[in-house]
């Protein structure tokens, strides 16, 4: 009996913590992501674009337009892959001589947390859907400095 009761309690104990996050070893987790997204404000537009490559692969591209000379004074280009039972963002920048990326260590059906440690800035990118699924809010952060991107998919749900 008391073997029974031990086992049981683990159970209860162990079961809750397994299913707090999702499963990112993977990218279907994180499908969400995939789609347009855009943020209108005063002097610029920023999009944020994702597409299915293909099961291990969404592309991405990130671009600010400014309204003022209707000149892009800003592209990134993104990829999120799986690789390994792990999943990885990256990201290119024209002031980098090469792509960074950041590991997938936290994720769930609204949100996925991507962490380079050493990396200057970010070091961390995370990424929350709202539950409408038109509301997708990005934080770029490390120690000292932080802003978020409040996109909203454009057009009718």
């Amino acid at each position: 009996m008391g073997i029974l009761r031990t086992i049981i309690i683990l159970i209860l104990v162990i079961m809750p913590a397994l299913t707090l996050g999702g499963d990112c070893s993977n990218l279907k987790s994180i499908t969400w992501i995939l789609g347009q997204w855009q943020q209108d404000s005063e002097n610029s537009i920023t999009t944020e674009t994702w597409t299915k490559l293909s099961p291990n692969t969404f592309d991405g591209i990130s671009q600010i337009l400014s309204k003022k000379d209707d000149k892009i004074t800003f592209v990134e280009t993104l990829r999120i892959v799986e690789m390994s039972k792990e999943v990885f963002y990256i990201a290119k920048v024209s002031h980098n001589a090469f792509p960074v990326s950041f590991k997938l260590t936290e994720c769930s059906d609204s949100m996925a947390v991507f962490e380079n440690a050493d990396h200057d800035f970010p070091k961390k990118l995370v990424y929350k859907i709202e539950d409408d699924g038109r509301h997708l809010n990005v934080t770029v952060s490390n120690e000292e400095r932080q802003f978020t991107v409040e996109y909203i998919k454009p057009g009718k749900n």
